[in-house]
């Protein structure tokens, strides 16, 4: 007990503050590493959701099912993926069950796609960049909904390898020639892409895409109506 009177209350004082100072500062060490654990395990759980995603997404494979409540024999490629390294992985069992937050619901899984995506897209730009040059594929198809979009693909020489990438599913508005050159053109300008680099181009057989006359091959990517390209489009085999 420290009174009044007591002499040495200046250096009891201080070996209290600094008792005191030794137990706070292991209590947020303490805290410190518990969190650095959480963020740890949780980093290490979402990059399992990433890799579950990408692996889908380039196998080319279906990720959800019908029915992917917990009851379901089969709640789809990318849950049951998920499921199967929970069972040898500590940290995804524990963070996969009961009351955590699982970031598979289908809006989620969509946005990190759109993620993955924008990454790939913007090396795409970048490789295109460094080549200098590239081809340009574009072909009309109808989505479930017969909704008219362009497939856009890019063709270019990146570090000796010839690479064929998938760009984009665009929209079309409008049909006619106009249209889908002004589509083609704000969607290289979106992913950062010279236009002015593109060397040949190739269609499908339409009349609108590769017709000699007024197709989009015979529209400048100015809007001018001359010959696009330095090398004569062709079409694009069915």
């Amino acid at each position: 007990m420290i009174t009044l009177q007591d002499t040495s209350l200046p250096c009891k004082l201080g070996q209290r503050f600094k008792l005191q100072k030794t137990k706070n500062a292991r209590i947020q060490h303490a805290l410190d590493a518990s969190h650095a654990k959480t963020v740890e395990e949780n980093s290490h759980y979402i990059r399992a959701v990433i890799d579950r995603l990408f692996y889908t997404a380039s196998q080319n494979e279906a990720q959800r099912s019908h029915r992917e409540g917990s009851q379901s024999d089969n709640r789809g490629n990318f849950l049951e993926l998920l499921d199967m390294i929970s069972r040898c992985d500590e940290t995804m069992k524990k963070l996969s069950g009961p009351g955590s937050a699982k970031y598979v619901h289908h809006d989620i899984q969509n946005e990190l796609l759109d993620i993955i995506a924008g990454m790939i897209r913007k090396d795409i730009s970048k490789e295109i960049m460094e080549a200098e040059h590239f081809a340009l594929m574009v072909d009309e198809t109808k989505d479930v909904s017969k909704q008219e979009q362009l497939s856009i693909v890019v063709r270019y020489l990146h570090q000796q390898s010839l690479h064929l990438e998938f760009l984009d599913f665009t929209g079309a508005e409008g049909l006619d020639a106009d249209s889908l050159l002004k589509k083609i053109l704000e969607t290289l300008v979106k992913y950062g892409i010279d236009h002015n680099a593109c060397i040949d181009q190739c269609y499908d057989g339409a009349a609108v895409m590769s017709g000699h006359i007024s197709g989009v091959q015979e529209r400048d990517v100015s809007g001018c109506v001359c010959p696009l390209l330095r090398t004569q489009a062709q079409p694009c085999a069915s």
